[in-house]
């Protein structure tokens, strides 16, 4: 199950993204729970608003467990992570060709 919510969501107390000089919005990526054992939320501001953005999840073998594309509007996205394994998986956000956030996550059922 993959859930994009495209409404603008208001997180206490965090950054939803700083004006730069530029005029342009930085970005941030929250991930959460972690570890998980169901439904992993990443939250997100992508910087561009021309290109959509990409998360890929892999797991530590290097094997894609999934790829999502990102409209420019979405700022959640919500991955089934039920069927998969105990372990350690990495994800990658990137708008166009830039890199927005990599980290890691656990699965512990």
């Amino acid at each position: 199950m993959v859930s994009l919510n495209t409404q603008r969501q208001v997180w206490n107390g965090e950054d939803e993204g700083t004006p730069t000089k530029a005029g342009k919005v930085a970005s941030y990526l929250k991930v959460y729970p972690n570890p998980t054992n169901g439904l992993e939320t990443f939250e997100f501001k992508l910087p561009c608003t021309d290109a959509e953005g990409n998360l890929i999840i892999a797991d530590m073998r290097g094997r894609t467990m999934g790829s999502y594309i990102i409209g420019t509007n979405a700022d959640v996205l919500t991955v089934d992570t039920r069927q998969w394994g105990n372990g350690t998986y990495l994800y990658r956000l990137t708008c166009g060709d830039k890199a927005i956030g990599t980290g890691r996550f656990e699965v512990i059922k």
